[in-house]
C-alpha cells in the first residue's frame, strides 16, 4: 500500500511537473519570440535614428556654411555702407564750405529748398559766423524753414522728472 501511495504521489508529481514544464516552456518560447520581435523593431528604429542624425548633421553643415556666407555678405555691406557714409560726410563738408564762402543771400535761397535734415547737417558743419549770416537771410526768405532748422539744431530738453 505504501508503494502504491508513493507511486501515485510520484505519478501525480511527474504529471504536474511536465504540465508546468510545458507551460513554462511555452511561456518562455512566447516571451523569447516577443523579445526577438522587439529587438528587430529597436534595430530598425536605431537605423532610422542614425539616418535622421546623418541628415541633421548634413543640414547643420549647410546651415553653418550659409550662416558664414551671410556674415561675410553683411560685413561687405557694412563696409560699403561705412564708405558711403564717409563719402556723404566728406561731400557735405565740401558743400558746407562752398555755402559758407558764398553770398549769404544766395546760399539762403538754395538751402531753403533743401531737405530739412540735409540743411541741418550743412549748418552744423559751418562756422557759427557763416551759418548765422545764411540763417539770417533765410529768415527773410522762408522764416518757417529757418525756424525749423534752428529748432532742429538746438539741444532737446531733458526731462529730469522728480530730480531735486
Amino acid at each position: 500500500m505504501l508503494k502504491r501511495i508513493s507511486f501515485l504521489i510520484i505519478l501525480i508529481f511527474s504529471v504536474n511537473v511536465s504540465v508546468f514544464a510545458e507551460t513554462d516552456l511555452a511561456d518562455i518560447n512566447r516571451i523569447s519570440k516577443h523579445l526577438q520581435e522587439k529587438e528587430k523593431e529597436l534595430k530598425l528604429k536605431e537605423e532610422q535614428l542614425k539616418k535622421k542624425e546623418e541628415e541633421l548633421k548634413a543640414l547643420e553643415e549647410i546651415l553653418d556654411k550659409k550662416s558664414k556666407e551671410i556674415d561675410e555678405k553683411l560685413a561687405k555691406l557694412q563696409k560699403l555702407y561705412d564708405e558711403i557714409k564717409k563719402i556723404e560726410s566728406e561731400d557735405l563738408d565740401k558743400l558746407a564750405k562752398y555755402y559758407a564762402s558764398a553770398n549769404p543771400k544766395s546760399a539762403a535761397k538754395i538751402i531753403s529748398q533743401m531737405d530739412l535734415e540735409k540743411a541741418v547737417q550743412l549748418f552744423k558743419r559751418m562756422s557759427p559766423m557763416a551759418a548765422g549770416g545764411i540763417l539770417s537771410q533765410m529768415g527773410k526768405i522762408d522764416p518757417e524753414k529757418a525756424s525749423k532748422i534752428s529748432e532742429a539744431m538746438t539741444p532737446k530738453k531733458i526731462d529730469l522728472g522728480d530730480v531735486k
